[in-house]
């Protein structure tokens, strides 16, 4: 039901777009199909068995893409960040966000020595990863989920050696990064160069959108004619850039209230969901869903995500898995680690 509201409330700037068809190819692809894989796996198998493959695939899926990164040259405009199979860093940062929490709790909760020495040492190597991959907002959101999951349980000696252990690879990370990595990394200190960034002058001409259209924006599909022709800062230096580089932004500018109140019911009800799930049955799986969530949302604040297709099909794929193994557990009385 509440998918169906995000969907329909995604729906009404369609009605006031420019171009009625591109709208509705815009609203078909990037708020409708990609959430159906959620109620199309739901709805595929009867036991916890194939849900259980599918959320493996994913993760062996990252892992295969994680290792690609290695071995794949970056394209040229994106200097030394390590992208993997689909050649840009945001879509690796987006499937990082989503499947490092759960590396992260498993390094916190496993009990048999050498899976939680494993699962460190992949935390650790996708966190180097991830450095190198250059994408700020997702260190920062990676980084806030994990002091999140952290507040689930219990500080004890041994999650904060993991934490200091994890936390180093950063350091490590940074002393084989790129130039240009480098630099993104002194960023994150420098108020004076977000205030000047693009990405902020960008932010600034969506909300004069959202100003001149409140309710429903500019209207989907045509974010980029008006920014360009209408909208664009007078010293923007990237004068050909076609999306807000935020969830938030994009959706005030292009879809109003209307789009912007949808995107927050939704994830706000998947996660409040999810953490009310682990208060009263005190599963683990629900952790991950929601710092999974959480993580992707927090990097939507800085990056367009929802936009980005491979990473929201993998998303409602992740949860479309894990929400059946949870009704599985809870039925069995069963935990995590027991799969």
């Amino acid at each position: 039901m509440i998918y169906l509201i995000y969907a329909i409330l995604e729906f009404l700037p369609v009605l006031t777009s420019p171009d009625i068809f591109i709208a509705l190819g815009v609203w078909s692809r990037t708020y409708l199909m990609r959430g159906v894989l959620f109620l199309v796996l739901l709805l595929s198998f009867k036991n916890w068995r194939p849900y259980f493959l599918v959320f493996f695939s994913l993760v062996v899926s990252f892992s295969v893409d994680s290792i690609a990164c290695l071995f794949i040259d970056p394209l040229p405009k994106f200097g030394g960040r390590v992208t993997g199979f689909f050649g840009h860093p945001m879509v690796y940062a987006g499937f990082a966000c989503i499947v490092l929490p759960f590396f992260f709790y498993k390094a916190l909760q496993e009990n048999i020595l050498f899976k939680k020495v494993a699962c460190i040492a992949f935390c650790f190597a996708f966190l180097v990863l991830l450095v190198l991959n250059g994408t700020r907002g997702a260190w920062l959101a990676v980084g806030a989920s994990f002091i999140v999951m952290l507040l689930f349980f219990k500080f004890s000696f041994k999650s904060l050696l993991i934490v200091f252990c994890i936390a180093s690879s950063i350091g490590v990370g940074s002393l084989y990064t790129s130039e240009e990595v480098s630099s993104r990394m002194k960023t994150l200190t420098s108020s004076e160069i977000y205030l000047k960034s693009e990405r902020i002058l960008l932010w600034k001409s969506s909300y004069k959108m959202f100003q001149d259209h409140p309710f429903f924006g500019v209207g989907l599909g045509a974010y980029a004619d008006q920014y360009k022709n209408k909208y664009i800062d007078n010293n923007a230096k990237e004068r050909n850039l076609t999306r807000a580089h935020s969830n938030i932004f994009q959706l005030l500018g292009e879809s109003g209230l209307s789009g912007l109140i949808g995107y927050l019911l939704l994830f706000g009800f998947l996660l409040l969901n999810s953490f009310r799930n682990f208060t009263k049955f005190k599963q683990g799986i629900y952790v991950v869903i929601f710092v999974s969530t959480l993580c992707l949302f927090l990097q939507g604040l800085t990056e367009y995500n929802l936009g980005h297709s491979a990473v929201m099909k993998f998303y409602w794929l992740w949860v479309g898995a894990l929400f059946p193994l949870s009704l599985y557990l809870r039925n069995q009385n069963e935990n995590w680690n027991s799969l």
